[in-house]
């Protein structure tokens, strides 16, 4: 239902900015922009055991404003930076092992106070549509996104114990022995990435500065612009790679552990089996800022808004 809500809004916004562009008394104008936005941002999954994630995410863009009658056309190059935070719940492992004696024992595993975190850095390339009338704009559009780089880490305390049958009470705090005790969770971080996406994107602003009430022109007259605004970006795509890495906590033999400890490997919950078939989008909500620089224009030219 949002989907349709959305598309039917972008519509009604680009036949409004189309009655625009065919007046008949041409009015056109050509900018660079440059502009940067702060907002919040989470990776939303339809998993049954994993929670949305909350987080913040930064752009920064350069690129090309077209003025036409009200109509704009507004597109470029952004860099965008998400990073998104889980809340894990706590995890616990029970393995049968055999102790340097041949005693058998029982080794739990608690790993508490856990949380991960995914970094990544995309390419956007905005294609937007819309209309400037006085002081207010709207853009809507799609943005085309590309992952260049991304990491998952896992941070928690992690506890160990061994229960032996023929004693009352577990060994535990016995760091000689690889039994520690809320030891912090020393993960190396995670290569990651995320399939190509498609986002929504829709924004709405003022232009900033002195103007003449009535007409919304500036007072005075200058080819720097600035413009304050709100905005929503949402994918439309599953990001996820399809392939989960392994387990979000075992046991590894294989792995290379610190002297006495034993070898206990972890996996981020959004790179883990745990997610099963579960898709990811993205979405973000924020306050953008952009400055236009106007293009020298033709001889015989109208100036606006002064």
């Amino acid at each position: 239902m949002k989907r349709q809500l959305y598309i039917l809004f972008a519509l009604l916004c680009f036949a409004q900015a189309l009655c625009a562009f065919t007046r008949l008394t041409a009015e056109q104008y050509h900018f660079i922009s440059l502009d940067g936005s702060l907002g919040y941002a989470s990776l939303i999954n339809d998993s049954e055991t994993i929670k949305p994630g909350t987080g913040v995410a930064a752009n920064i863009g350069v690129g090309y404003r077209f003025y036409r009658n009200y109509f704009l056309l507004s597109t470029g190059i952004e860099g965008y930076y998400l990073l998104n935070t889980y809340s894990m719940s706590d995890m616990k492992l029970n393995l049968d092992m055999i102790d340097t004696e041949g005693q058998p024992f029982v080794l739990t595993v608690d790993a508490t106070k856990g949380s991960d975190e995914c970094h990544s850095v995309s390419l956007n390339l905005p294609i937007l549509l819309g209309a400037e009338i006085k002081r207010f704009y709207f853009l809507v559009g799609p943005k085309l996104s590309y992952n260049v780089w991304g990491q998952a880490t896992m941070n928690g305390e992690m506890s160990l114990s061994a229960d032996y049958e023929r004693y009352i009470l577990p060994f535990e705090d016995m760091p000689t022995h690889g039994l520690v005790k809320k030891r912090p969770i020393n993960e190396p971080p995670k290569p990651l990435s995320w399939n190509f996406d498609v986002m929504a994107h829709a924004e709405i602003g003022i232009r900033l500065g002195k103007a003449d009430f009535l007409s919304g022109f500036d007072a005075f007259y200058s080819t720097t612009r600035y413009y304050l605004s709100v905005y929503a970006d949402y994918g439309l795509l599953n990001i996820r790679k399809s392939s989960a890495l392994d387990k979000r906590m075992k046991y590894d033999e294989s792995r290379q552990s610190e002297q006495n400890m034993i070898p206990i490997a972890f996996t981020p919950a959004i790179m883990s089996t745990e997610m099963g078939d579960a898709d990811v989008h993205q979405y973000q909500v924020g306050v953008k800022m952009t400055l236009l620089f106007e293009l020298p224009q033709k001889k015989g030219g109208t100036q606006w808004m002064h």
